[in-house]
C-alpha cells in the first residue's frame, strides 16, 4: 500500500485495482482515506476508487469531496469524473448541490457520453422532474445520436411523453433500432437501469 500510494500516478492500474478489490473483499478499509487523498493523482483507476469509496464511507460523506474534485484542475478527464460519480447510490437521495451538478452536466452539450450517462441515470432516480427538464433543455443543443438516445431514454424513464420521445429518437437514423424496440414493447415501463452504475 505504501509503495502504491507513494507515487499513485505511476502505479499500475492492475496493482491499484488489485489492492482496492482486496481491501473491499476483506473489509480492510482503514486505508481508504489515504486513497481518497491520493485520488486526484490516479484518474486511471477512478472506477475502482468509486467502488472502494462506496464501501468505505457513509452515504453523503463524499459529496462535498466530489464537488471539490470536479471543480479542481485535477478533473481533466471526464471519464474519471463519471466513474467517481458512481460512488453515490441511485437509490438514496443526495443533497441539492450534487443534484444540480448532474443536472448541469446533462444540460451541457459538451459533456462526454460516460458522464452524461451517469448523470442521467442518477438524476432520474434522485429527481425525475428535474431530469426530464434537463433532458428537454439539452436535446436541441446535442448533436450526437448517442447522446440523443441517452437523453430520450432518460426522459422516458423520468416520465416524458411517448410522443416527445418518439420524435427525439426519429431525429437520427442511428436510433431507429431503439425506437423499433420501444414500439414493439408498446413503450412499456422503461427505467434507466440501476445496473449501469450500481
Amino acid at each position: 500500500m505504501d509503495h502504491l500510494l507513494e507515487h499513485p500516478e505511476k502505479s499500475s492500474r492492475t496493482s491499484l485495482k488489485f489492492a482496492m478489490q482486496r481491501m473491499r473483499e476483506h473489509k480492510h478499509l482503514y486505508r481508504a482515506r489515504d486513497f481518497s487523498s491520493a485520488a486526484k493523482r490516479m484518474p486511471h483507476v477512478a472506477d475502482a476508487l468509486s467502488r472502494l469509496f462506496k464501501a468505505a464511507f457513509r452515504h453523503g460523506e463524499r459529496q462535498d469531496w466530489y464537488l471539490e474534485y470536479v471543480a479542481s484542475p485535477w478533473a481533466t478527464h471526464e471519464w474519471s469524473v463519471a466513474q467517481l460519480g458512481r460512488m453515490f447510490p441511485s437509490g438514496r437521495p443526495v443533497r441539492k448541490p450534487l443534484r444540480e451538478y448532474f443536472a448541469n452536466a446533462i444540460r451541457d452539450a459538451n459533456t462526454s457520453l460516460p458522464l452524461l450517462s451517469v448523470a442521467c441515470q442518477r438524476l432520474t432516480s434522485w429527481d425525475a422532474p428535474e431530469a426530464r427538464s434537463a433532458c428537454r433543455d439539452a436535446f436541441s443543443r446535442t448533436s450526437s445520436p448517442h447522446a440523443r438516445r441517452v437523453l430520450a431514454l432518460t426522459a422516458l424513464g423520468a416520465g416524458e411523453t411517448r410522443t416527445v420521445v418518439r420524435r427525439w429518437l426519429k431525429t437520427d437514423p442511428e436510433n431507429d433500432a431503439t425506437l423499433s424496440m420501444l414500439e414493439a414493447e408498446g413503450f412499456g415501463s422503461i427505467r434507466v437501469t440501476k445496473n449501469f452504475a450500481d
